[in-house]
């Protein structure tokens, strides 16, 4: 990324170079939390330490579409409201994983955390019919450890497809602006999953 203004406009370059490097900055704050964090679960697990660890879990019945796990750094919530930066050591991490008959998506967090108590509920005002759909967006715009059922991605249009792609790689661009409207964006992406359930898990539930 450091050579990407190469042969551009100097004014341009200095674009980049400002934007480049606000991006390292960002990369640096990531790091330093992800390091802390594996410090953190390791201790917790090698000890069996699950206080004050909270989750919130949806259920959808049918073959999950897509995987993913990623710690993330939501910049708006299901409901397109704009969302807190997240200070160290805050984190939200999400997921999913098959299950018996199904499969389920997992947000979690270690501590107090507002911003993703916000996340969690914001989810839940969302209509049931929408759910799995505003999963895959929550994935493709904020996680990049993603993979996709091969007969699922096999069974979309082509313009699916390309919806899709965009969602992936525009985000990769050094001038990409998040869009608020991402949950609401239905387009030619559909999705057999449906929702089942959700719950809550630890000390956030009765707050």
């Amino acid at each position: 990324m450091l050579d990407y203004d190469r042969g551009l406009p100097s004014v341009v370059q200095k674009e980049f170079f400002a934007t480049t490097h606000r991006d390292i900055a960002e990369a640096e704050r990531h790091l330093k939390n992800v390091t802390s964090l594996k410090a953190e679960y390791d201790d917790r697990i090698t000890q069996s330490d699950f206080k004050n660890t909270n989750a919130l879990v949806a259920c959808f019945e049918g073959r999950p579409e897509f995987l993913c796990s990623d710690l993330v750094d939501p910049v708006f919530d299901f409901l397109s409201r704009p969302m807190p930066l997240l200070p160290v050591p805050a984190h939200v991490c999400a997921y999913n994983l098959a299950i018996s008959g199904g499969w389920a998506f997992v947000l979690c967090w270690v501590g107090s955390n507002t911003a993703a108590e916000q996340l969690a509920r914001s989810f839940g005002e969302r209509g049931d019919k929408d759910k799995a759909a505003s999963l895959l967006r929550f994935a493709l715009e904020y996680t990049d450890q993603l993979f996709f059922a091969p007969d699922w991605w096999d069974s979309l249009s082509d313009a699916a497809r390309l919806e899709v792609t965009k969602s992936v790689t525009g985000r990769l661009h050094p001038h990409y602006q998040p869009e608020s409207d991402i949950f609401e964006q239905n387009g030619a992406v559909s999705m057999a999953s449906v929702f089942s359930r959700s719950f809550g898990v630890g000390p956030w539930v009765g707050s």
